[in-house]
């Protein structure tokens, strides 16, 4: 009785084994012949290992059942594991040849050991070739019991010849693979086969297919596993180039366009740059006919002066653009009162609507009027807008601006809205998508007969990302434009600070009588303008053509006889900056520390940052305003 749980139990754990396999392989889901070859040897080893558990329980009693049956479980047992491997080969065969199904004539060869097997098992009562079940029921092995051992050899031989035909045919990786299978079944089969044979009792044959059963599965599915890995490596590699690509594509889209929007651009700069150029040049030629005719002469100066603004309004917004792209341009939050009509950018071109006739409407409904905010830039904002309603709204037209305050999420804040609308040419729904890109018009110059350079919107829209707004524009070709900002501003609670310091600032008035100042200039026209504003002051003006010039006058000149310079950056020999420098090491204290203010065409803040940097006091950029000379001189003389 303890024999018989001996023998069975381990049969039965191999069973399960083998139910485990078969089950893990049946979920790869493929149709090919090697999986269907593995499947069918998976089935079979499975039917081996329950016939030997059932033969066992049955020889030795434990399930009653008659000689007969106990006859058939090892009729069935020997079959199976015969058909087993038969199935074997074939996976080999499959594999060898990429699926392919073996010719008619090998598959009858192969096959013969399977029904030799089975025509000797069922010869067991009159023969017992291969085993013989006595009147008591136990099992005896016959005189042929190891001709499984001839047929597990039988396989063998044709597997050598297998990869001897691979082999020839260079397949060395499908080789190495086969030759591995090769190895688990002779070393798993027959050293189970040898134990038997030393062995009276006992199913070590079935669990020596047993273990090859499971090393081939983890040797094959475990490979597959990997491959189908890798191959998910690979997917999700081509996924991430072609998105990169999809990306790359789009780029060189954008660049294409940009490239095209700049050629435009440059087309059109073309155009309303040599407008007011020609316009200027034309002008002074007539001017030189009229020198006697006071009022033509102020008519054409009006003119030059017009085409001058005009000028000006498009290198400011190259500039701008450039200023902003570059990351240089800062918000800078001030006082601000949203009442102060300096800021007004409709009242500032009020006069510009009046030219056409144009009907304005203003609405102000808020709360809060004292808020920090940049209202330079705000106001550039607004003139842009404005501008650009006063361009494409026709004579007789209306132009409105409603300023509301609405409530705030964020404390200590209010949010306001500026809803600017016209009932001009308006747009087209395929333009609104581009009206805020760089040099994007929807009509030229020689189209619309509307000056412009296309780069208005794009300020607008860099500026209010700049500031944390937000802009929408709706718009419909021949029913105008509507423009709303939405920005939040922190409220000041007590504005009367703020306001009796701007006061102060109002009643300050710069007067420059008795000054001395060296103007540092290597421009004839720009130094006379200079000097004949300065003196205008009440100033003493002296010149010096370059920094070599103005270096060796204050070397020259008595401490204190100079109260300020006015230092051009860009000049011949020693620009402004090195100029400044050999000034401020100076041995005497009071002309080494003496007032320095550059006055230059370089623009842009990293200019004013170098000015200040090299020992500069002030910066005031070229064409200069009045209001920004005598801000700068009064903050430099105090």
């Amino acid at each position: 009785m303890n024999q018989g749980y001996a023998l069975a139990l381990p049969a039965i754990f191999f069973f399960i084994l083998d139910l485990i396999v078969l089950i893990s392989a049946k979920q790869h889901k493929d149709n090919s012949r090697m999986q269907k070859s593995f499947i069918c040897f998976s089935i079979f080893v499975s039917i081996q290992q329950a016939m030997s558990a059932l033969a066992f329980l049955a020889e030795y009693k434990i399930v009653p059942a008659s000689n007969v049956v106990v006859a058939l479980y090892f009729v069935v047992l020997f079959t199976s594991m015969i058909v087993a491997m038969f199935f074997w080969f074939r996976y080999m065969y499959a594999f060898a040849h990429d699926g392919g199904k073996e010719p008619l004539l090998m598959h009858i060869c192969i096959s013969i050991p399977v029904v030799i097997m089975f025509i000797m098992c069922i010869h067991y009562r009159c023969e017992g070739w291969v085993f013989s079940i006595d009147g008591a029921g136990l099992y005896h092995r016959g005189a042929l019991a190891y001709f499984i051992l001839f047929i597990a050899i039988f396989y063998i031989i044709l597997t050598l010849v297998l990869v001897g035909n691979l082999l020839k045919q260079g397949k060395n990786e499908k080789v190495k693979k086969i030759v591995f299978f090769f190895a688990i079944f002779v070393v798993t089969f027959l050293t189970a086969v040898f134990i038997q044979t030393q062995i009276y009792s006992g199913g070590y044959v079935q669990i020596g297919l047993s273990f090859n059963l499971v090393l081939m599965y983890l040797k094959i599915f475990l490979d597959d596993a990997v491959e189908l890995q890798h191959l998910k490596s690979v997917e999700e590699l081509n996924e991430r180039l072609k998105e990169e690509r999809k990306k790359l594509e789009e780029l060189n889209e954008d660049l294409e366009e940009a490239n095209r929007a700049k050629g435009n651009f440059l087309s059109n700069m073309s155009h309303d740059i040599r407008t007011p150029m020609n316009a200027i040049l034309g002008v002074v030629k007539l001017m030189e006919n009229v020198t006697d005719n006071p009022d033509a002469i102020k008519m054409y100066l009006d003119k030059i002066g017009q085409s001058g603004e005009y000028l000006l309004e498009i290198l400011n917004n190259i500039l701008e653009v450039a200023r902003i792209d570059s990351g240089m341009e800062t918000a800078d939050m001030s006082f601000t009162d949203l009442y102060d009509s300096r800021y007004n950018a409709m009242l500032m071109l009020e006069e510009e609507m009046k030219k056409k006739n144009i009907v304005r409407n203003m609405h102000m409904d808020i709360q809060h009027r004292y808020v920090f905010a940049d209202m330079l830039k705000i106001t550039e904002i607004n003139i842009n807008i404005f501008s650009n309603c006063i361009k494409y709204t026709p004579d007789g037209g209306q132009i409105s601006m409603e300023f509301i305050e609405v409530p705030c999420d964020r404390p200590g804040y209010a949010r306001y809205i500026n809803t600017i609308s016209d009932n001009g040419i308006g747009m087209s729904k395929e333009y609104l998508e581009h009206i805020f890109d760089s040099f994007s018009r929807e009509r030229n110059t020689t189209e619309s007969k509307i000056g412009g350079t296309g780069l208005g919107m794009a300020i607008v829209k860099k500026l209010v990302d700049l500031l944390g707004g937000e802009i929408h524009v709706e718009s419909e070709p021949g029913r105008g434009t509507t423009f709303k900002v939405t920005m939040e501003h922190k409220i000041i609670d007590d504005p009367e600070t703020y306001i009796q310091k701007q006061r102060e600032e109002k009643n300050t008035t710069l007067d420059l009588t008795g000054k001395k100042i060296l103007l540092a200039e290597d421009n004839a026209l720009n130094a006379e303008i200079a000097i004949d504003i300065l003196v205008e002051m009440g100033a003493f003006v002296e010149c010096a053509v370059d920094g070599v010039v103005c270096v060796d006058m204050m070397e020259k000149s008595a401490p204190g006889y100079y109260d300020l310079i006015i230092m051009d950056v860009q000049m011949p020999n020693l620009n402004g900056h090195e100029a400044t420098r050999r000034i401020r090491e100076f041995a005497n204290p009071q002309k080494a520390n003496i007032p320095i203010v550059a006055m230059t065409a370089n623009a842009f803040d990293e200019d004013r940052k170098a000015a200040l940097e090299c020992g500069m006091n002030g910066y005031i950029p070229k064409p200069f305003k009045i209001k920004e000379l005598t801000d700068t001189l009064n903050a430099v003389l105090k």
